[in-house]
């Protein structure tokens, strides 16, 4: 099992991300190796929609002296199809890392019992 499915099991398993009844973002900073330096909760929305800034995302990346980190949300409604609003929050933070110097590794939708890759299904 690689880091980034480790990952994945940890936000199903552990933090049980799916089951969350509203919209949580949540972030975790990787160092080079992918190890862990530091998990947030960047927002706790509503039912459909939750606010994820990219300044308040790197701000706790660079507090956490992260050079890499993988971003998730939940859909409560337990579909994992990404919105537009996924699919844009993806591609500004994309955009936002590549200018900051901190690479982001995936953005992930769980949902139930899946957990979509927007590195895997090639959104970004």
């Amino acid at each position: 099992m690689n880091k980034l499915d480790r990952i994945k099991e940890f936000l199903i398993n552990d933090i049980h991300l799916s089951k969350e009844a509203e919209e949580v973002v949540l972030l975790i900073g990787l160092d080079t190796q992918l190890n862990m330096t530091g998990f947030f909760e960047v927002s706790r929305g509503s039912i459909e929609e939750s606010l994820c800034v990219p300044r308040d995302v790197f701000k706790r990346l660079l507090l956490a002296n992260a050079s890499a980190f993988v971003i998730a949300h939940n859909h409560p409604s337990e579909n994992p199809e990404p919105s537009l609003e996924d699919i844009n929050n993806a591609r500004a933070l994309r955009e936002a890392s590549e200018i900051m110097g901190i690479k982001m590794v995936d953005y992930l939708i769980a949902a139930g019992d899946n957990i979509i890759s927007f590195k895997k299904e090639n959104i970004f």
